[in-house]
């Protein structure tokens, strides 16, 4: 209680207003009332007021709102207030205590005439009825103000309770009813319970629930689930609740709506005794003693693998109330935990203490099925049909090269696989055939009869050596490539491969395999006077194929004439000093390139370029006042030389 309070004293401030009790049509009164940091403020306060429209404040004290005299008979009548006036009065230091502030500020909510001595209330006659006012607090501090929170808006008018408390949500946990509602600190300081049965209405509370906001697991601050909380109901009685908030004047609000509900039965019946279990194999018994209620209306059945749970329900109905004997089979062997379940007709359930039962297997696994063994690369990949006991534990798994010595299998995992598949990886090398077989074992490390073996082998992914060219021959046909026969005992054959360049990409040119005793092999479709690199690849049955790393090259020279003329023509541009030559492409592989020659006159030209292999046309820089001949000339690889015509200008 006292630390929603201080959550009010020290956090923002608070003016409050409403109609007063004694408030009419012809005599309107609204009460005020305030609260901040410092409601014993020595230099008082200050009131205003303006109408709802206006911007105008109107002062309505004429001296600061200051502590007053408490009349001796209010002190009197209330031992509490007299004490807290002694307190103020007397000895203010006191109120530094966090207890003593809060319980005054919690009796000045309940008390306008402990509010009116400390100078936290005001009665405004000097109203219109019917008229909308806003009311504001200045605290005095020296020649200053500080403004509190301005009122509501509040219409001059008769008065009438506040608005009802909402959000009311009722609900029963176990033998206790909790309460929640919606908190609303600017209408209602606290609230009141009540419940009614049979038209008997009881206060569940003593003084009003007061609530404080606190943080939570995550640091966020929120109001207590449930905000109340009571006990004390009849099972299968009705009872309504409502709620009814307390203002800052002492005024209770409106009646909330009221929420209806059972009170439901949460007594269980008596505790099932004296339960004991048996176990034959993996057949268990249990049977229990049980004092019978009124209600009483049947049994459930738990097992654990644990004395501390988690239990798990075993039997898929209620069991009916004259039973006391149950009966299973499993399909885990081990050691378990049982126990009994009383159940009433309002389903409040009690257990019974638990029984130990050791249950032991004595049944292996049935034999694996359908063992099949995938090759791959350098691996095995075994499977094989899944067993369905549920204690299985795993599968052994066993290998040899030679399946009738049954002595000769080897263990190949220390611990069972728990899978249906196996993955041995192996050398690429390796080409021996090899037999399996798996072996099943559950929890209790029965083991199955063996499966069928199967077997599988190695794919060959090892490719042949690269056949050793040896030499390279010419003939009128064309190239001649001879090769040393390789000597792998799987070959199948040989391909020839072709490129113009050393690096590649090499292209084969033979059309079908070449047989394994083939050594020579003549490319006719080569063309004379063009570089060649050759190489051999040798393919084996598992279609593996020899890499490339040592082609050779050749290249087969043939006299060869072009007949094809060489054309020059020369354009000249006096303003840039240019000479551009330009000259036809020759259509012929012979052709190694164009050099372009210069000179002051016809029979004296020497060498301008070098080979020009990409490109026909040459720009010439040249001078005024000079004669220039030119002349392109293009070489073969056979040695022939083509020559254009002397063509003559001058700038």
């Amino acid at each position: 209680m006292f630390m929603a309070l201080q959550a009010v004293s020290q956090g923002p401030s608070y003016v409050f207003v409403r109609n007063a009790p004694s408030a009419s049509q012809t005599q309107p009164v609204v009460q005020v009332k305030w609260f901040s940091n410092d409601i014993l403020n020595p230099e008082g306060f200050n009131l205003y007021r303006r109408e709802v429209g206006v911007s105008n404040w109107v002062k309505l004290n004429t001296t600061p709102i200051t502590r007053g005299v408490m009349p001796a008979g209010v002190r009197a009548q209330d031992e509490e207030i007299d004490f807290l006036v002694d307190v103020v009065t007397k000895s203010p230091e006191d109120l530094k205590e966090d207890f003593l502030y809060l319980n005054l500020l919690l009796k000045t909510f309940e008390s306008n005439q402990l509010a009116n001595f400390l100078g936290i209330f005001y009665n405004d006659t000097q109203i219109n009825f019917g008229a909308t006012y806003q009311y504001r607090v200045g605290v005095i501090k020296g020649a200053n103000e500080i403004y509190l929170t301005n009122s509501k808006p509040i219409q001059a008018d008769v008065y009438q309770k506040g608005n009802a408390v909402s959000g009311i949500e009722v609900y029963q946990d176990r033998k206790s009813i909790s309460v929640n509602w919606e908190q609303d600190e600017q209408s209602f300081y606290g609230v009141n319970v009540y419940s009614v049965k049979s038209g008997d209405t009881t206060q569940l509370n003593n003084e009003p629930v007061i609530l404080t906001k606190a943080p939570d697991s995550t640091g966020v601050y929120g109001y207590p689930d449930p905000m109340f909380m009571t006990t004390g109901f009849e099972e299968l009685e009705t009872y309504s609740f409502l709620v009814e908030g307390v203002d800052y004047f002492g005024e209770e609000t409106r009646l909330s709506k009221a929420v209806t509900l059972i009170f439901d039965d949460t007594t269980p019946p008596p505790v099932p005794g004296n339960l004991k279990g048996k176990a034959d194999s993996l057949r268990v018994r249990l049977t229990w003693d049980q004092e019978l209620a009124p209600d009483f209306k049947g049994f459930n059945i738990y097992r654990s693998i644990k004395s501390t749970g988690p239990y798990v329900k075993v039997n898929a109905s209620v069991l009916d109330a004259d039973i006391r004997e149950y009966n299973e089979k499993l399909e885990i062997p081990g050691p378990y935990y049982y126990a009994v379940e009383a159940l009433d007709h309002s389903n409040n359930p009690i257990r019974s203490a638990p029984a130990f039962v050791d249950a032991q297997d004595v049944f292996p696994p049935a034999q694996p099925k359908r063992l099949t063994i995938v090759s791959d690369t350098g691996r095995f990949v075994l499977k094989w049909e899944m067993n369905t006991e549920p204690d299985l534990l795993g599968y052994y798994i066993y290998r040899t090269v030679d399946a009738d010595l049954k002595g000769n299998y080897v263990l190949m995992n220390g611990d069972p696989v728990d899978t249906n598949v196996f993955v041995q990886v192996l050398p690429k090398v390796v080409k021996n055939d090899f037999y399996y077989y798996i072996v099943a074992v559950d929890t209790s490390f029965n083991r199955s009869p063996d499966s069928d073996f199967a077997t599988a082998v190695l794919p060959d992914v090892t490719p042949p050596e690269e056949p050793f060219i040896e030499r390279i021959d010419y003939s009128d046909e064309g190239i001649i490539i001879n090769w040393t026969r390789n000597v792998e005992s799987d070959l199948m054959g040989y391909h020839v491969f072709r490129s113009d360049s050393a690096k590649g990409p090499f292209s084969q040119i033979n059309i079908e395999l070449l047989a394994t005793f083939s050594f020579r092999y003549t490319d006719r479709s080569a063309e004379p006077n063009k570089q060649y690199h050759y190489a051999i690849r040798a393919v084996d049955r598992a279609g593996n194929i020899s890499k490339i790393e040592k082609p050779a090259a050749a290249k087969w020279y043939r006299e060869h004439e072009v007949k094809e003329d060489l054309v020059l023509t020369l354009k000249t541009k006096k303003r840039n000093r240019t000479n551009r030559l330009e000259w036809n492409f020759i259509d012929d592989n012979s052709i190694k390139g164009y050099i372009i020659f210069r000179g002051p006159s016809e029979r004296v030209v020497k060498p301008l370029t070098g080979v020009i292999n990409d490109k026909f046309t040459f720009v010439d820089k040249v001078e005024k006042n000079k004669d220039y001949y030119y002349q392109v000339r293009a070489y073969t690889t056979s040695g022939q030389v083509i020559y254009s015509e002397i063509l003559e200008t001058s700038l």
